[in-house]
């Protein structure tokens, strides 16, 4: 995106108003998803839950969570315990076009 230019009078040059800094998007709140697995499963399947249904995740998907902002993949990690306390440790952060974030 570029600048926008104004009209030039004595003493202004430019304003930046399509593209605000680090500085200013850092208090701009985000949510994260934190995906533990998805599962395909029937419509018969699904018409049979009750409230107190159990699915199965598999173990393998404890191991790899994939964290999203806005639907893209911006990292991933495992869950963690720490007491009684689950979170997820992140592992590596993901960067290039693919998955949406920017490279600085």
């Amino acid at each position: 995106m570029s600048e926008a230019v104004l009209d030039r009078e004595p003493g202004i040059t430019s304003v930046s108003i399509l593209e605000p800094t680090l500085e200013q998007m850092s208090d701009v709140p985000v949510t994260l998803v934190f995906e533990v697995a998805r599962l395909d499963i029937t419509i018969r399947q699904l018409l049979a839950m009750k409230e107190d249904s159990v699915l199965e995740i598999p173990t393998s998907c404890l191991d790899c969570i994939n964290v999203s902002i806005d639907g893209n993949t911006i990292a991933t990690g495992e869950i963690t315990t720490n007491k009684e306390r689950y979170g997820v440790r992140i592992e590596e952060f993901l960067h290039g076009a693919d998955d949406g974030v920017d490279t600085p």
